[in-house]
């Protein structure tokens, strides 16, 4: 990779921002999560046989420097993570996320194995595994996370390098002292792409946000459609039985008996109509799995909520026009047709 600024900018750089008032952590890195890798590379394992060329295991490489791993409060799962003795010079090291530990060395310690970038005959250097840490999300929030190899930043320094800074004040309060400090150091240095992780989640997951906000506004519709149908369906099927229940109540029936009667007897198809709903739901539910974060397709909340909506609107259609047909007098309804 390209040479980058000189270690002393870095060092500079680093140290005016952790000293900004409100800032509690900063850290340098190539690239942020779910932005996704720059610099992706097959390796190899020093410990496992030459594999085929075809299926030679791949990585994202990503440059960070001392700080980054507790900056974004990443878990810490074997060995170490990278501080000051791993700068330029001293011997190489990286960290591995936990896939790639499962992946290469399953049931193993990885920490104190190595591995280099490129092909089995390749003249790259040995790389030691200083440290294991939990996966995250790096292409997308959506996408499964790849095998990662963090690499000292000091030991593979980059031309383009980003700022993470974890801060107690409003992030749009430090970002103006941030680039004064840059410009302190270097006033030709561009400062750009300033945001929050908050911003980069949002930018993310827009193209799914975008489907999710259509398929709600179809789903409402479809939603007031059908409870509109079925309440017109239902209380339609109710006051043709004005003359049935007026007969009932003229042979000695009780009100609420007859309510209760009509009620029941009309719900049985709403409930038949749910059960194949939900039935089909749950068979269609996978392909739209991709578009949903935080929630399964099938999430029970979202089905029960649904279900009882729509029992709720067949409840009132059944209820209301059966307890006005109760209200009115044995004679009228007698003579209704």
């Amino acid at each position: 990779m390209d040479r980058g600024p000189p270690a002393e900018f870095l060092n500079d750089l680093i140290a005016g921002v952790r000293a900004i008032q409100g800032v509690t952590k900063a850290a340098l890195a190539y690239s942020l999560p779910i932005e996704g890798s720059q610099w992706n590379s097959v390796f190899i394992a020093a410990d496992k046989p030459e594999p085929r060329r075809a299926e030679t295991p791949s990585a994202a490489f990503s440059p960070v420097g001392a700080g980054y791993f507790e900056t974004l409060s990443m878990r810490v799962l074997r060995g170490r993570v990278f501080d000051d003795r791993d700068a330029d010079g001293a011997p190489r090291v990286v960290v591995i996320n936990e896939s790639l530990a499962k992946r290469i060395w399953p049931g193993e310690d990885p920490v104190g194995k190595h591995i280099k970038q490129g092909w089995f005959d390749s003249q790259t250097p040995w790389n030691e595994v200083i440290g294991v840490v939990g996966d995250v999300k790096f292409e997308g929030l959506t996408a499964e996370t790849p095998m990662q190899v963090y690499v000292s930043l000091p030991q593979a320094p980059t031309r383009s390098v980003a700022v993470i800074v974890r801060t107690a004040a409003e992030p749009g309060a430090i970002t103006p002292v941030v680039k004064d400090i840059v410009g302190g150091l270097d006033k030709d240095l561009p400062v750009f792409s300033v945001r929050t992780m908050d911003d980069l989640v949002d930018t993310s997951i827009a193209r799914q946000r975008m489907a999710m906000v259509v398929f709600v506004l179809f789903a409402i519709v479809a939603l007031t459609l059908a409870s509109v149908g079925l309440y017109g369906v239902v209380a339609h099927g109710v006051t043709e039985r004005t003359h049935e229940i007026g007969v009932r109540i003229a042979l000695g029936a009780e009100q609420r008996h007859v309510l209760g009667l009509v009620v029941r007897q009309g719900l049985s198809m709403p409930l038949l109509g749910t059960m194949i709903g939900v039935a089909g739901a749950l068979a269609l539910s996978r392909w739209i799995q991709g578009l949903l974060f935080g929630v399964t397709a099938t999430d029970p909340m979202t089905f029960a909520a649904v279900v009882a909506m729509l029992l709720t609107v067949a409840l009132v259609a059944c209820y209301v026009p059966a307890w006005r047909a109760t209200r009115v007098d044995p004679t009228q309804a007698l003579r209704a047709e």
